[in-house]
């Protein structure tokens, strides 16, 4: 008789994925707030119920986890802001879309915001996949002359490092609500847009996206 494996292999990785998002779980609960930068790995083990030893079955180190938990928290919201982008016809207006998305992400969900500010601290700010679009965006506009830089890499900084000090000044003092347009149009000068054109970009009402 033949014993089929496929059975006990389905089980098992259905564990190992359900261990593996208790532990992300865990670690945005205790990331989202504003302590939550110093959190250590016993306080996640404590939190996910699992020892420290079956924590390092499924993360490296803090490091390790917290780009997992970039990637498991914007994965989904970085498609559905990509996917409003396409079809705008400038490099301006699909960052003005992005960054006003994130911006007001952040406003409705702060333990989200807190736990994306604590994560870019040691690592690439919003995401790996965040991160990469910012750039590729910055390399049209530069492509298409919509931004006066030399290096993507810089206007890539402007955008990012903009949108994370707003979260950051939003979540400790609060902004009026307009802001994310603010730094939109801010960040549209910055990167050698004309002033009427940032202003008439970030007039323009946002689709709603899924999140």
């Amino acid at each position: 008789m033949t014993v089929s494996l496929s059975e006990p292999r389905s089980a098992d990785s259905a564990r190992r994925e359900q261990t593996r998002r208790r532990i992300l779980d865990a670690a945005f609960v205790l990331i989202g707030h504003d302590k939550g930068r110093s959190v250590r790995i016993e306080e996640i083990c404590v939190e996910a119920h699992i020892s420290r030893g079956s924590f390092y079955n499924y993360f490296n180190g803090m490091d390790d986890l917290f780009a997992a938990l970039a990637d498991d928290l914007t994965h989904d919201f970085t498609l559905a802001v990509l996917a409003a982008m396409r079809g705008m016809e400038s490099a301006a207006a699909q960052a003005d879309a992005a960054m006003r998305h994130y911006l007001q992400r952040a406003r409705r969900d702060p333990a989200w915001a807190w736990a994306m500010v604590n994560i870019g601290a040691t690592g690439p700010l919003f995401g790996a996949e965040t991160f990469a679009s910012a750039r590729a965006t910055v390399e049209l506009g530069i492509a298409t002359g919509e931004f006066r830089l030399a290096d993507a890499r810089v206007g890539r900084d402007i955008v990012l490092g903009a949108c994370q000090a707003a979260i950051i000044t939003h979540l400790r003092e609060g902004s009026a609500d307009d802001q994310p347009q603010a730094i939109s149009r801010a960040v549209l000068r910055g990167l050698g847009v004309p002033a009427d054109v940032a202003e008439r970009i970030v007039a323009r009402p946002l689709d709603r996206i899924a999140q």
